[in-house]
Order: C-alpha cells, then structure tokens, then sequence
C-alpha cells in the first residue's frame, strides 16, 4: 500500500486540477480549449473514480487489521454467525452504512436547497459585491457539518452501545457486517458516481445518436443526464468517501473499549437468557 501512495495522491489530484481548469475556461470564456478541457474533465472524474476505489481498499485492509487487533483484545477465536448474538450484530451492522449514506444524501440535498435561496436572496436585494460569496460559502460550511453530526454519532455510538449491552460477540458480527455491506456501497456509488457525471459530458459533447439525431443541450436525454449527475456527484464526492471512513471510525471505537467490553459488557446477555 505504501508503495502505490504516490500514485494514489497523484491520481486524486487530478480531478480537482482538471475541474478547476475547466471551471477557469469557462470563466474566461475560452471557447477554442473548450472540448480539450471537456475531454480533460472527463478523464479527471474517471481518475477520482479510480483514486476513490484505491482510498476504498486501503480503508478495508486498515478495518480488517483493527478488527484484528480488536479479536485479539477480546480473546474472540471465532466469530460464529449461527448464534443469535453474532447474527444480530451482522444484520445490523450491515444496514449501518446504507443509514449513513442516506443521512449524508440528506444533508447534500438540505444544504444545496439552502445555498440556492441565499444565491436568490441576494440577488432579489442587488447586494452583491466584491464579497458576496462568502455568506454562501459559511451557509455550505456550516451545513456540511451539521448534516455529518448524526452520521458520525452513529459510527461511534453504535459499536459502544452494541458492546456494552450485548457484549463482543454481538460487537465483532457489527463489524463484520458493516465491512461487508460498506465496502461494497463505497466502491458501487464512486464507480456509479463518475459513470453518470461521464454520461452528461458524452451527451454535450454531441456524440449520442437517438434515432439518428444526436441528442444536444437541453433535449430530453440531456435533462436527464443533469439530473443523474446531480445524483452521482452526492454519490462519489460524499457518499463514498464518508462511508469508508465511517466504518474505520466503527473500528476504532471497538478497539478502544475492547477491553472493557469483555469484563463489562453483555449487560442484557443476562435478561435475553
């Protein structure tokens, strides 16, 4: 892993770099680069594809050793889904990251609809000047953080209170679950993600045929396209990304109290006999 980090940090800085170029393109109206920097820009959503997928893999391997290392705290050998504890915690666990996912969507949409009516709101007052992004700017920044307080709430208290109620059995099948089921959700939404962002620039750039007519701007299969990228974005610059880590948080906790857990958790183990 530590040999493909160069790559890795290269292929991540790509996108942004290519977006940017594109976004300054279009600022300075600089019709000539146009299809050079769409080409660019495409290719740059395929490289943050590919660097989400390698950031993935290498939280999975950081999850499974710090599941290790929290089996070995807790002296569990075996982790045996067949009994209704082990079994409980899977089924939960792999449900978590689809919750967390949806809490992160949610929070993409509320803060989206809110910078528009700021945008609007200072339009319909002619306020604007040389400053007029930065209300907009705080309005993203405090929305972003308020929309992850309860996805982060859940990744950490979720394993404690899985361990101190029903011990590290219960515990160490939430993780399992929540390994599986995420890993899986963050690799499909980043690939998902830049397939449709990629989508739309293959309709603007012209080169989608429909009964031999090629579908342009603002025609039905260009909507369309627009509103699958908004989709996708949500999907591979937030959702992924924040799935991933939240599961490395699950495990951490797990490991921190591991050893609590196993001299003073399963307090309702004694009420479920």
């Amino acid at each position: 892993m530590l040999a493909s980090a160069s790559v890795t940090m290269t292929v991540y800085g790509f996108g942004p770099i290519v977006d940017n170029a594109k976004s300054i393109g279009r600022i300075c109206e600089l019709e000539d680069a146009k299809e050079n920097l769409e080409t660019l820009d495409s290719a740059g959503d395929a490289a943050k594809a590919i660097g989400s997928g390698l950031a993935i893999g290498s939280s999975g391997l950081v999850t499974i050793a710090l599941f290790g290392a929290f089996a070995t705290s807790t002296d569990l050998l075996v982790v045996n889904i067949l009994k209704p504890v082990e079994l409980a915690g899977l089924l939960f666990g792999g449900a978590l990251p689809y919750v967390f996912s949806g809490f992160i969507l949610a929070g993409v949409v509320e803060a989206a609809d809110k910078l528009i009516t700021q945008i609007k709101t200072q339009e319909a007052s002619e306020e604007l000047n040389v400053d007029y992004y930065k209300p907009a700017l705080d309005l993203t920044i405090a929305s972003s953080l308020q929309s992850m307080l309860v996805p982060c709430a859940l990744a950490i208290t979720s394993p404690f209170l899985f361990g101190y109620l029903l011990g590290p059995r219960a515990l160490s099948g939430l993780l399992v679950g929540a390994m599986v089921s995420g890993l899986q959700l963050s690799g499909s939404s980043a690939t998902s993600g830049a397939s449709w962002s990629n989508a739309k620039k293959h309709i603007e750039s012209g080169q989608l045929l429909i009964e031999e007519q090629v579908q342009e701007k603002k025609s039905e299969a260009h909507i369309n396209s627009v509103i699958s990228d908004g989709v996708g974005d949500a999907l591979k610059d937030a959702s992924a990304s924040s799935v991933s880590i939240s599961i490395k948080y699950m495990a951490i906790t797990a490991l921190v109290f591991g050893a609590y857990f196993s001299k003073s958790g399963g307090r309702m183990l004694h009420y479920l006999h």
